[in-house]
């Protein structure tokens, strides 16, 4: 049986939490962002995007529904928390006449990994406790993220019995998500990507009416393929410094593994096959383990 165990964010990951709250907030969001709002319900959630018209990513954040009028869009920040600071001011930007008033969530988050009454995708609130309950895609096993104030962090622990148990760390954090073939904001998810290229397809809602991008995302799936794809790759020895460009594309994430290394690179689709061999700058070589995929299967 797997252990409950518990992380904080990754340093300088800075994620934060903001609701828009109003009548018309579930249309803005709806109209603006990737996600199919009509899909949701009151404590579920979603993966999302907004885009701007070129498809490339102002924001890429997870999309809970609380109530009737009521979204909590939750987010990692990067650097300072610049992409949170964007992604709101790119909501701002369009919010003209609609109904709805942004609302800044206190408190610090918490992951528990293997929560005992996870649900992919639900969420729950107890006054200022919200409880957000996450598919395995980004970890590779089940997690929840819970927003409470720093001061309830302790009964939480001790709730889930896990004050006698040590930290999921940093480095195996960072390890899990790499082996998921997730991307994160300053590594993949950057300026200049659009949300196919960097594995974030299950962002994107099909069969849903307009929204900033979407011409684009249809277009690259039309023509066969983006022309860059996420990939996961392993190679011996220890890995390689990030982030490193070459001819083939651009490695944006790496870690140790038990003497040889895994890492994340954005390649041209022309070498983003698996099997395909590598020889990364400084002579270092690779393997394409996995690609990500830019479309759901038929």
């Amino acid at each position: 049986m797997t252990q409950i165990r518990a992380a904080i964010p990754p340093n300088g990951s800075h994620w934060s939490a903001f609701r828009l709250v109003g009548p018309d907030a579930g249309d803005y969001l709806h109209r603006m962002t990737t996600a199919n709002l009509r899909a949701l319900t009151p404590g579920r959630g979603t993966p999302a995007a907004l885009l701007n018209a070129q498809g490339k990513i102002l924001g890429a954040f997870f999309l809970w529904q609380l109530d009737e009028n009521e979204y909590l869009i939750e987010c990692e920040g990067g650097a300072e928390g610049h992409a949170s600071r964007t992604l709101g001011d790119a909501l701002e930007q369009f919010h003209f006449a609609e109904k709805f008033e942004r609302v800044e969530h206190g408190g610090e988050v918490l992951w528990i990994f293997q929560h005992p009454s996870h649900r992919p995708f639900h969420c729950e609130r107890a006054g200022e406790r919200i409880v957000l309950h996450r598919s395995s895609q980004e970890y590779g096993e089940p997690w929840t993220a819970i927003w409470a104030p720093a001061s309830e962090h302790s009964a939480i622990r001790n709730e889930l019995r896990l004050s006698t148990v040590a930290d999921v760390l940093e480095a195996e954090l960072e390890r899990k998500r790499i082996l998921a073939l997730y991307p994160r904001v300053d590594h993949e998810i950057t300026a200049e990507a659009n949300p196919l290229e960097v594995g974030l397809k299950n962002s994107v809602a099909d069969n849903k009416g307009c929204y900033p991008g979407q011409e684009v995302l249809e277009k690259i799936i039309s023509l066969g393929a983006p022309a860059k794809r996420l990939c996961l790759l392993r190679g011996v020895g220890p890995a390689p410094s990030i982030p490193t460009a070459w001819d083939s594309g651009r490695l944006t994430s790496a870690v140790n593994d038990d003497g040889e290394f895994v890492a994340l690179a954005i390649l041209r689709k022309t070498q983003a096959l698996e099997g395909q061999a590598l020889t990364l700058p400084g002579g270092v070589t690779a393997q394409v383990a996995r690609v990500a995929p830019y479309q759901n299967s038929p």
